[in-house]
């Protein structure tokens, strides 16, 4: 892990708790409305905590995250303003995606690597419970070009003078 991927770990190590302890409230004030939806209070509750973890995740820089609590956040608003066909289901992959967030920011904190292309089929049966178009993959595609352009620059200035024409030919076809 380089210095410039532990910056956002660092900074979620600061909030991670307090996003657990969000997330649980936001669990209870659903699971609240779901025993009795006639208190819509306690969805504007949970909607509210899952607006708190997406700012938070976008201020640490955990942008796949931030987007899934985003979704969560949509599709609870969707539920408040009765544009849900299937309520069920909406509470069932609200109630797992609040589940499976803290799971992915600790594999995040355990020094893995941020993939937010695991989280695609969640975020897509959040899109699929409020009738949103789904995400493609290249949506969630986050690709280092900085890094790739260090890489080679380090990789240029370590060619003798005057055989980079010869070294770039010789390298060619392992790019292609």
């Amino acid at each position: 892990m380089n210095t410039e991927d532990t910056v956002e770990y660092n900074s979620l190590r600061w909030v991670k708790k307090e996003l657990d302890l969000i997330l649980h409230e936001a669990q209870a004030s659903l699971s609240a409305y779901v025993e009795d939806t006639s208190d819509v209070d306690k969805l504007r509750e949970s909607i509210e905590h899952l607006h708190m973890v997406q700012g938070t995740l976008q201020m640490v820089e955990l942008y796949g995250a931030a987007q899934l609590a985003e979704e969560m956040e949509f599709v609870a608003s969707a539920i408040l303003k009765g544009e849900v066909e299937k309520t069920d289901d909406a509470y069932d992959v609200l109630m797992r995606s609040m589940l499976q967030l803290p799971d992915y920011l600790e594999s995040l904190q355990a020094g893995n690597k941020d993939v937010p292309m695991v989280l695609l089929p969640l975020l897509n049966d959040l899109r699929t419970s409020r009738n949103a178009s789904l995400l493609s993959e290249n949506f969630l595609f986050f690709p280092d070009i900085e890094t790739t352009a260090e890489q080679v620059g380090e990789a240029v200035s370590k060619v003798p003078s005057g055989q980079l024409l010869a070294q770039a030919r010789k390298l060619r076809p392992h790019y292609q």
